[in-house]
C-alpha cells in the first residue's frame, strides 16, 4: 500500500503540526470527501484572512468586545461525518 500525506493548509503548516502518513485514498469515495472538505476549509480560511485584512486596513480589527468570551468557555462544536473522518487522520 502506497503512503501519502494529506495536503496541508498554510494554517496547519505554520503551526508546525506534523501529519502522519496515511494510505493513498485517490479515487476512493473517502478520498473524494476528504479532498472536498479540505478545499472548503482552505476557501473559508482564505475568505477569513481577506476579511480580517480588510477590517485591519479600516482600523476595525475583528475581535470580541471587552468582557466577552463566555461563548468560548463551554463551546461544543457540531461536526459532520466527513469532518470526523478528516479528524481521524490527525489523532
Amino acid at each position: 500500500m502506497e503512503m501519502n500525506t494529506m495536503p496541508q493548509s498554510a494554517d496547519i503548516s505554520e503551526q508546525g503540526a506534523s501529519i502522519r502518513p496515511i494510505p493513498d485514498l485517490s479515487g476512493t469515495s473517502l478520498g473524494t470527501r476528504l479532498e472536498t472538505l479540505t478545499s472548503v476549509y482552505e476557501e473559508i480560511a482564505r475568505a477569513q484572512n481577506e476579511f480580517q485584512a480588510c477590517a485591519s486596513e479600516h482600523h476595525a480589527p475583528v475581535a470580541c468586545p471587552s468582557g466577552c468570551g463566555l461563548c468560548c468557555a463551554s463551546f461544543t462544536p457540531d461536526i459532520l461525518p466527513a469532518e470526523a473522518e478528516l479528524l481521524a487522520f490527525f489523532c
